[in-house]
C-alpha cells in the first residue's frame, strides 16, 4: 500500500474521473489561466469596494437618507451581494456552467456600475436639476443590479480558479486559494486608498467611472485567456435538485427497510435498495455535514460588515488630517486588506511550510484557524467600543471641531482616524484565518458538481451576516427610544454599546462553532473513512506520483485531511 507524502500535510483521497473527452491543459496553460482569474477577480473586487467603501455617505449626503436609513441600506445592499451567490451558483451548476455565468454576470454588473455615474453626475452645471425621488430609483437599480452580478461572479470565480490546478495536487490547490484571497484585498486596497479618496475630495461621478471602467476590464481578462482554460462538463440537470431528491428517497426507503444502516442517507443507495448510485450518496453527505458547519459564520461576517458601516459613522466623526493631508473617512478599510496583504504570504511562505516540516510537534487544523479568525473579529469590535468611549470623553472635554465631509458638517473629536487602525487590522488578520479557510474547508470537501452551490451557501453566511446586523440596529433602535444607542448623531448616543452587542452575538456563534467543528470531525471520518479503501486502491493503482496521477486521466479532489492543514 503506497504512503501518503509526509510533506504534503494536505494529501487528499483521490478519485480518477473522466472529463467527458475533455482534453486537460498543460501545467503552463493552467498557470496562465488562473493569474487571469487571479487579476479578474482583483478588478472585481476593486469594483465592489469603491462602491461600498463610501456608500453610507452617498445615502445620507447625496440622496438625503438618514443615518439609520444610510445604515440599514448599507448592510442590506452588502447583505445582498453575498445572498445571491446562491442563485448563481444553482446557475452555473445546472444551467449554462461556470465560464458561461462568470460572464453573464460581468455583463449585468457592468450595466449596474453604468447607472451610478448618471447619478452622481453634477446635472445643475447643464442648467438641469436630477429628481431626488428618480436619483434613488436609478441610484437603486444599479445597486439591485450590481448585486446580482457579484452573486454570479463570486460563487463561481474561486471554484472555477480552483478547477484550473485541479489537476496540479492538492497544494496547488491551497496556494490558489491563499493567493486568491490576497488578490482580494489588492483590489479591495485600492479601492479604498484611492477610489474612496476621490469620491470623497473630487467627486462621486469620478469616483463612480473608476468601478465602472474596472468591471469592464475583469470581463476582458475572462475573454482573453479562454483557450488557456479547461472548462467543466456542460451541466446536465440540476444537481441541488437530486440532492434533495437523494434525502427523499432516502427517507422513503428508510421506513420500507428492515435492515440497520450506519447513515440514514446509505438506504438512497442503490445496494441497499435505494435508486442512487454511491458517489451521488457520498455527496449528499458531504454537503449536509458542511451546511451547518457554515452557519457560525454569519457572527464573524456580521462584525466584518461593520467596517462599511458602524465603523465609519465612528470615522466620520474623528479628525481626518494627517499634516495638511485629509484622510477619506472611508479609508482605514485599507489596513484590513494590507493585514490580509502582509500576512497571506507570511502563512504561506514562512509558517505554513515551517508547520509541514515540524508536523509532528504542532499542527494547526483548518478549524482551529477558524476559529481564531472568529477571535479577533471579536476582539477587534470591543476595542471598537473602547474607542468609542474615549473619543466622546475628548468632545465632551474639548467641544470638538466642525468638519466638513462630502458637503455635510460634523461635529468631530480631535482624536485622529489612525487610532481606528487596530480594530481594521484584527478583521484582516481574522479573514486570513477564517474566511479564505473557510472557502478551502468547502471547495476540498464537497463534490465537484455541487462546488458552486455549496460555494454559493457559504457566501450567502455574509449576507446573513449583514442582515442580522440590519436586523440589530432595527431593535436597538426600537428598544432604546428614551435613551438612544444610534440616533442621528452619534456624538449624542451610544455606539459603544452596540459594538459590545455585536461582541456577545458573534461570542455566542463562536461557542456554537466549537462544539460543531468537534461533531464535524467525527462526522466527516464516520462518512468519508468508509470509502477510504476504495480511495486507496485508486491511489495505488496509479502510485503516489502527482505526475502519473495527472497522466491517468484528471483528478477530483473529493476531500483533503482538514485536520493537518
Amino acid at each position: 500500500m503506497a504512503s501518503y507524502d509526509e510533506e504534503d500535510q494536505l494529501k487528499p483521497l483521490l478519485q480518477i474521473h473522466g472529463r467527458d473527452g475533455q482534453q486537460v491543459q498543460t501545467p503552463r496553460a493552467s498557470r496562465i489561466a488562473v493569474v487571469c482569474i487571479l487579476f479578474c477577480e482583483l478588478c472585481e473586487r476593486l469594483t465592489y469596494y469603491s462602491i461600498i467603501a463610501n456608500l453610507l455617505i452617498f445615502l445620507q449626503n447625496h440622496l438625503g437618507f438618514d443615518s439609520n436609513s444610510a445604515l440599514t441600506g448599507t448592510l442590506v445592499f452588502s447583505g445582498t451581494v453575498y445572498f445571491t451567490p446562491m442563485f448563481g451558483g444553482w446557475l452555473a451548476d445546472s444551467v449554462i456552467g461556470r465560464y458561461n455565468t462568470l460572464y453573464l454576470s460581468g455583463l449585468i454588473y457592468a450595466v449596474g456600475c453604468a447607472l451610478l455615474p448618471t447619478v452622481a453626475f453634477d446635472y445643475e452645471q447643464l442648467g438641469v436639476q436630477l429628481d431626488q425621488t428618480a436619483a434613488r430609483a436609478f441610484y437603486i437599480t444599479g445597486l439591485v443590479l450590481i448585486a446580482c452580478g457579484t452573486g454570479g461572479i463570486k460563487s463561481n470565480v474561486s471554484t472555477f480558479g480552483a478547477f484550473q490546478v485541479a489537476d496540479l495536487g492538492q497544494r496547488e490547490i491551497q496556494r490558489f486559494f491563499t493567493w486568491f484571497y490576497w488578490f482580494i484585498n489588492i483590489g479591495s486596497g485600492l479601492a479604498f486608498a484611492f477610489v474612496a479618496y476621490i469620491q470623497q475630495e473630487v467627486s462621486f461621478f469620478a469616483g463612480y467611472l473608476i468601478p465602472a471602467v474596472s468591471i469592464l476590464l475583469a470581463i476582458s481578462l475572462l475573454l482573453l485567456p479562454r483557450p488557456c482554460m479547461t472548462h467543466e462538463a456542460k451541466p446536465s440537470g440540476s444537481p441541488l435538485g437530486q440532492l434533495f431528491k437523494v434525502m427523499g428517497n432516502a427517507i422513503s426507503s428508510q421506513s420500507n427497510s428492515i435492515y440497520s444502516l450506519p447513515s440514514w442517507l446509505d438506504y438512497a443507495q442503490i445496494s441497499n435498495g435505494g435508486r442512487y448510485p454511491e458517489d451521488l450518496v457520498r455527496g449528499t453527505k458531504q454537503v449536509l455535514i458542511l451546511i451547518p458547519l457554515m452557519l457560525p459564520f454569519i457572527g464573524f461576517w456580521c462584525i466584518y460588515n461593520q467596517m462599511q458601516s458602524t465603523y465609519l459613522l465612528q470615522a466620520e466623526r474623528m479628525d481626518l488630517s494627517i499634516g495638511t493631508f485629509r484622510l477619506p473617512a472611508a479609508s482605514l478599510s485599507l489596513f484590513n486588506s494590507l493585514a490580509i496583504i502582509l500576512v497571506t504570504p507570511l502563512l504561506d511562505l514562512v509558517i505554513f511550510p515551517l508547520i509541514r516540516r515540524f508536523a509532528a510537534v504542532t499542527k494547526i487544523s483548518l478549524l482551529k484557524r477558524i476559529g481564531l479568525g472568529f477571535a479577533l473579529a471579536i476582539v477587534s469590535v470591543v476595542i471598537a467600543g473602547f474607542l468609542e468611549i474615549q473619543r466622546k470623553s475628548e468632545l465632551n472635554r474639548s467641544g470638538g471641531f466642525e468638519q466638513e465631509l462630502s458637503g455635510r458638517t460634523y461635529n468631530a473629536s480631535n482624536l485622529n482616524i489612525l487610532l481606528q487602525i487596530p480594530q481594521f487590522f484584527l478583521i484582516g488578520t481574522g479573514e486570513v484565518f477564517a474566511a479564505s479557510t473557510g472557502m478551502e474547508l468547502v471547495y476540498n470537501n464537497c463534490p465537484d458538481q455541487l462546488k458552486s452551490v455549496t460555494m454559493g451557501v457559504y457566501l450567502a453566511m455574509n449576507g446573513l451576516g449583514s442582515y442580522l446586523g440590519s436586523l440589530l440596529v432595527a431593535i436597538v433602535g426600537a428598544a432604546t427610544t428614551a435613551d438612544p444607542w444610534l440616533p442621528e448623531d452619534i456624538n449624542t448616543g451610544h455606539l459603544e454599546y452596540f459594538c459590545f452587542l455585536l461582541a456577545g452575538v458573534a461570542t455566542a456563534f463562536l461557542l456554537l462553532f466549537l462544539p460543531l467543528s468537534r461533531w464535524y470531525d467525527r462526522a466527516y471520518q464516520r462518512t468519508l473513512m468508509r470509502d477510504s479503501d476504495v480511495a486507496t486502491a485508486t491511489y495505488t493503482q496509479y502510485g503516489s506520483n502527482d505526475e502519473n496521477l495527472r497522466s491517468s486521466g484528471s483528478v477530483t479532489l473529493v476531500t483533503g485531511d482538514f485536520r493537518k492543514a
